[in-house]
């Protein structure tokens, strides 16, 4: 029987092949997380090699990661992937670990899973109309719920448009997410409003600090975007002249050219279209191209 060798079969082929290493290697990343501990309040003395001595105990160790400042100064704490995952709880029923003098914490790495799960939502696009009982009621369909924060404004003492949920379980938050990171969100209705509802991170959370950065971003565009799309922007009246003295008396700004002073910031915030027709004006009028 001749074997097929058409370019089809070959694509098929090693996009099979594909899958099955990047498969495999999913599989031993995710067996490495069952094997991996961390290791908090370390003395910035210790090294890998007085670490690596110490929880030897516990069993085989495949890898040690002691992490350091870019100086090389040891960063006070360590990540260590054991050989098989019976040694992580050996290495975690004993409370008291002590390396070079100090007292030291030792914990389960949280997986890649685990660190995407949280037991707190935002909801956005909150209407007034939507009571607390009525979130209570409609999301304790998901788990239990522990507690409601609602968000206040300072002047007028009005419910602002969004609110945060807690749950006691995260599987709740999964189930009501399906799953999604922030900044995607996940749509439901109570009564008649359509609501978004996300996972709420700690603020220390590589996922909540990069909607904050997202969140700085908008803002200073949506800033720079009222402020002008073009140089014309930057004649906003209220800036005025930006501190300069009117400049009637000077020869360059007579000649009905007061747009050059009194709209923007004067000198510093002249529009270039304004600038260019200027120059066409003065240096094309007699007796001023030598002065």
């Amino acid at each position: 029987m001749t074997e097929d060798t058409t370019p089809e079969k070959q694509n098929e082929q090693k996009n099979s092949e594909k899958t099955e290493s990047s498969k495999s290697s999913y599989e031993s990343h995710e067996e490495d997380e069952n094997c991996k501990i961390i290791v908090l309040q370390l003395s910035f003395q210790s090294t890998e090699s007085t670490v690596e001595e110490y929880f030897s105990q516990f069993g085989e160790i495949d890898s040690l990661d002691l992490k350091r400042y870019p100086d090389g100064s040891s960063r006070g704490f360590a990540f260590i992937v054991f050989k098989s995952k019976e040694s992580v709880p050996k290495a975690l029923e004993i409370s008291d670990h002590n390396i070079d003098g100090r007292k030291v914490t030792v914990e389960k790495a949280r997986t890649r899973v685990e660190k995407m799960q949280t037991n707190k939502i935002f909801i956005g696009k909150l209407p007034s109309e939507v009571s607390d009982s009525d979130l209570r009621e409609y999301f304790e369909q998901f788990g239990q719920v522990t507690e409601i924060q609602f968000v206040f404004d300072k002047q007028t003492n009005e419910r602002k448009g969004y609110c945060f949920i807690e749950f006691k379980s995260s599987n709740s938050v999964e189930e009501i997410t399906k799953g999604r990171v922030p900044p995607e969100s996940a749509k439901h209705r109570i009564n008649q409003f359509e609501i978004d509802v996300k996972k709420k991170f700690d603020d220390n959370h590589p996922i909540q600090r990069k909607i904050k950065a997202i969140e700085r971003q908008k803002k200073n565009m949506d800033y720079y975007n009222n402020y002008g799309v073009d140089y014309k922007g930057y004649r906003a009246p209220h800036y005025g002249s930006y501190g300069y003295p009117p400049h009637n008396n000077n020869k360059y700004y007579n000649n009905g050219h007061s747009r050059y002073i009194s709209d923007g910031y004067g000198y510093y915030g002249y529009c270039y279209e304004d600038y260019f027709m200027y120059n066409q004006y003065y240096y094309n009028t007699p007796g001023n191209a030598s002065n």
